[in-house]
C-alpha cells in the first residue's frame, strides 16, 4: 500500500491519482506522510519529535519538544498547550487550597458553614475541570500518535505564550 505525498491518504498500488485530493501518484509515494500537519509534502515528522509532542501534554514536560525540535511550529504549538495545562492545573489547585485554608479558619462559625458549602461546590468543579484537562491531554496525545491534528484546550490554542 502507498500513501499520497500531498494529503497522506492511503492509495492502492495501482492508483494513478489520489481519490481524496486528486494529486498524481509518483514512484516516490511508498512512505507515509502525516495528513493535515505540515504545509508541504517534503516535511516528515520523525518518531522522536512525535513522542516529544506527546510528552508536552504531561504539563511539567512542556519544554521537551522545544529542546528536541525547536524550529518546528507544530512542536511549539504542542509545548504551548502543555504550558497552558500546567498553568491551569496550578491555578486550580491553588484556588482549592486557599479555599480549604479559609474553610478551616472559619470552621464552626456561621461564615464557616457558608464557606463550607462554597468550598464543596468549588471542589466538585475543580475535580470536573481536572478530569476534563486529563481527558483532553490524553485525547491530544493519542491524536498525535495516530498522525491526526490535536485539538486546542479551551480557547488557549489561540493564545500563544511560546512563539
Amino acid at each position: 500500500m502507498k500513501y499520497c505525498h500531498h494529503c497522506g491518504a492511503p492509495m492502492k498500488d495501482e492508483d494513478a491519482f489520489c481519490a481524496r485530493c486528486g494529486t498524481e501518484a509518483g514512484p516516490e509515494q511508498s512512505g507515509r506522510r502525516e495528513p493535515g500537519i505540515h504545509s508541504g509534502p517534503e516535511i516528515h515528522r520523525e518518531p522522536a519529535g512525535k513522542l516529544c509532542c506527546e510528552l508536552a501534554y504531561v504539563g511539567t514536560l512542556f519544554w521537551v519538544p522545544l529542546l528536541v525540535c525547536p524550529k518546528e511550529k507544530y512542536a511549539r504549538s504542542c509545548a504551548n498547550q502543555g504550558l497552558w495545562v500546567l498553568i491551569l492545573s496550578v491555578a486550580a489547585c491553588s484556588l482549592v487550597r486557599i479555599l480549604g485554608a479559609l474553610n478551616e479558619l472559619f470552621l464552626g462559625s456561621l461564615p464557616g458553614i457558608l464557606l463550607g458549602g462554597i468550598y464543596s461546590f468549588v471542589f466538585l468543579l475543580f475535580l470536573a475541570f481536572m478530569l476534563y484537562l486529563l481527558w483532553h491531554c490524553v485525547k491530544n496525545a493519542l491524536a498525535i500518535h495516530r498522525d491526526e491534528e490535536p485539538e486546542g484546550i479551551l480557547f488557549f490554542d489561540r493564545i500563544r505564550m511560546i512563539r
